[in-house]
């Protein structure tokens, strides 16, 4: 199995739980030096408003799509990983969805229909999803082109015209 292209979420969601959360703790380090607290209970805060921040950007590093020459893997998990394959051959359409605030910065969702999982598969938050869905549908062509050849030279009838 070839790895075409393995890519992660991007980290702007991340970031911006971040930026919040150090939004937060400057304004607790303000409350509590007004109300005369002391410096550990600014040590408390701040580390209240940064646990989820923390479990957002271990849970955003622990997901990743990898594009292979036989399908789409996507790895998730923190603690308990799973590992969901798409075949090439269940993939019957890709679209990419993103809001115009997303497409200024380069990231959007990518949104694949199986024939054989029920509903739709998201890949989200991914940069540049244009990119990354071409490069899906040209694996897909990649792989029909294989199948036909390899059907027309086991003397397949249903094999398509070369």
């Amino acid at each position: 199995m070839e790895v075409i292209q393995s890519i992660r979420p991007s980290f702007f969601r991340v970031g911006l739980t971040y930026f919040w959360g150090a939004v937060f703790s400057l304004a607790a380090a303000a409350v509590v030096g007004f109300l005369g607290g002391s410096f550990l209970a600014v040590m408390v805060c701040t580390a209240l408003f940064f646990i989820y921040p923390i479990f957002r950007h271990i849970e955003r590093n622990q997901r990743v799509y990898t594009l292979t020459d036989s399908g789409i893997e996507i790895r998730y998990g923190i603690l308990r990983q799973t590992i969901r394959t798409i075949p090439l051959r269940s993939i019957q359409d890709v679209t990419t969805t993103s809001t115009l605030f997303r497409r200024l910065i380069g990231i959007g969702d990518v949104v694949i229909d199986s024939a054989v999982l029920p509903g739709r598969i998201p890949l989200r938050s991914v940069r540049n999803p244009r990119e990354f869905a071409n490069l899906i549908l040209t694996q897909l062509n990649r792989w029909d082109i294989e199948s036909d050849l390899t059907s027309a030279q086991r003397g397949d009838p249903s094999a398509g015209v070369l």
